[in-house]
């Protein structure tokens, strides 16, 4: 995986970004890796590239708003980042849950922690 990672250097921006996400996927055994941005001003979250491994597809233009998601924008901005356990626990990220986790299709979130699905 670093050898073609390493490669990507020379990359435009979606090439780097598809095969990223395809191999973090592969890498963590989970469905679904997206690379987010915030946009300027800082009040919305844009999912600009979202790896699906079944069917193996790339997507993207998602896009989350302050307004609808406060505490995890909130913990965004007072860190640079922050290691969560069960997302559908922690406070920062329970809110994602019911809306944006659902909404897409994508249940109870999962994470990853030395190459292993974690939760």
């Amino acid at each position: 995986m670093l050898l073609k990672l390493a490669r990507l250097a020379g990359a435009d921006f979606a090439d780097a970004t598809a095969t990223l996400t395809r191999e973090v996927a592969d890498a963590c055994t989970v469905e679904r890796v997206g690379v987010w941005l915030l946009t300027d001003p800082p009040d919305h979250l844009r999912c600009e590239v979202l790896y699906r491994r079944t069917p193996d597809r790339h997507g993207g233009a998602t896009t989350i708003s302050v307004e609808a998601y406060p505490r995890y924008f909130r913990a965004l901005a007072d860190s640079l980042g922050f290691a969560v356990a069960d997302v559908a626990l922690d406070p920062r990220t329970a809110e994602l849950v019911p809306g944006y986790y659902r909404a897409a299709g994508s249940g109870r979130p999962s994470t990853c922690r030395s190459g292993r699905t974690a939760g």
